[in-house]
């Protein structure tokens, strides 16, 4: 990355273009936020915090990545993957990520209990690729809520969803 710092139990890393963390391990008590103006590659990276939110400004790449946190969200024009990604999710929040609340009201309605209205993953592909094929998504808690946006999405293997279940919302990018 071009600007990376690390401020007390958290790193922020800003690049104007492309970031590269290919075979990066970071271990970080707080937030790991990573903001590119391009291309974001976390290939074979291993990334552990109690957040992490990274923003592609082009494709975000995460094949073979172990990505744990209580808390992510992804974003980028495409996500595309390889398989052995490990995203390990827990029952935080992103602060200002709001989740769909009338979805989760009327699944408590039903007898579903979800720990927060508000999603403890976001995937975002803005043009449509979300690709999670081949990824396993571990779930630390019970209750999570998964929230995947895009027009190709290929979903991921779902471990220990708990005995409420796991609420996974799939949601069209382009609305036709």
């Amino acid at each position: 990355a071009n600007d990376a710092s690390f401020g007390g139990s958290e790193l922020f890393a800003n690049a104007g273009s492309n970031a590269q963390f290919e075979g990066t391990g970071v271990i970080v008590d707080g937030l790991i936020n990573i903001l590119a103006g391009a291309d974001v590659a976390l290939n074979e990276a291993n990334f552990l915090g109690q957040s992490l939110v990274v923003n592609a400004g082009g494709d975000l790449t995460i094949g073979g990545a172990i990505l744990d946190a209580d808390a992510h969200f992804l974003q980028g024009d495409n996500i595309l993957n390889e398989e052995g990604t490990l995203i390990r999710v827990g029952n935080g929040t992103i602060d200002g990520l709001g989740g769909d609340r009338v979805l989760i009201e009327q699944l408590g309605i039903a007898g579903l209990s979800v720990g927060s209205s508000d999603p403890n993953l976001t995937a975002i592909a803005r043009d449509g690729k979300l690709d999670l094929g081949g990824t396993t998504i571990d779930l630390k808690s019970e209750g999570s809520y998964l929230w995947l946006q895009g027009d190709d999405i290929l979903t991921a293997s779902i471990l220990n969803p708990g005995a409420d279940g796991v609420v996974v919302q799939l949601t069209p990018k382009t609305l036709t």
